[in-house]
């Protein structure tokens, strides 16, 4: 049952690293929108850029804790 738990707790922390990143791609999406007038596909593939690796970071070292020598 521990084990169990203990996945559920991570899922849920992928979730939110996740829900972060997807908020810093909305935020980035919408500052050109906002500045520049433009459509929202360079906003979004600028924040996905910018943000992706940072969660994927998180992700991995944190929630995952995963071992890279593995």
């Amino acid at each position: 049952m521990k084990r169990r738990t203990s996945k559920f707790k991570r899922l849920l922390k992928f979730q939110v690293v996740s829900g972060i990143g997807n908020t810093g791609i909305v935020a980035v999406q919408l500052v050109p929108l906002a500045t520049f007038e433009v459509s929202p596909l360079p906003g979004t593939i600028v924040g996905g850029v910018a943000t992706y690796p940072v969660a994927y970071v998180i992700s991995i070292k944190y929630v995952w804790k995963a071992n890279p020598s593995r």
